[in-house]
């Protein structure tokens, strides 16, 4: 499932919608159970962290 959230954000002193640089994993009902704030983590990180926290989720099915 993909899609777009939008944060205010603020860039000398003016005020814009962005978009939020976070990956989010969402379940089979649409309930959102992690949440990775860090778009400067790098990638491989990020797809470690990503692949050990769905492991994690089969898992617990």
């Amino acid at each position: 499932m993909k899609g777009v959230v939008f944060v205010l954000k603020a860039l000398y002193g003016k005020k814009f919608m962005g978009i939020e640089r976070s990956t989010f994993i969402i379940d089979e009902d649409g309930f959102i159970i992690k949440i990775f704030r860090s778009e400067k983590w790098p990638v491989e990180k990020l797809l470690g962290e990503l692949a050990a926290e769905a492991e994690a989720f089969k898992k617990q099915r």
